[in-house]
């Protein structure tokens, strides 16, 4: 994936695979991660909740880390 503005330090690679590029070798970034870097990166608490009209609560992110490589 390529990723540039809004905050990203651009010129780099993250991560790394196995030897036979089947699997990350260490340390596996998701969707989950991603989306809860773009969203630091736009002000919003990734790990925040929004409520439903019901009162239901919804994380913004389940379980995203910020991928600090990235910021």
């Amino acid at each position: 994936m390529v990723l540039g503005g809004g905050g990203i330090h651009g010129g780099q690679v993250v991560g790394k695979s196995d030897a036979r590029a089947e699997k990350p070798a260490d340390n596996p970034y998701g969707p989950e991660d991603l989306s809860a870097t773009i969203f630091h990166l736009l002000g919003i608490d990734p790990k925040d909740e929004f409520y439903t009209p019901e009162g239901r609560p919804v994380v913004i992110v389940n379980n995203g880390r910020i991928i600090q490589e990235l910021v």
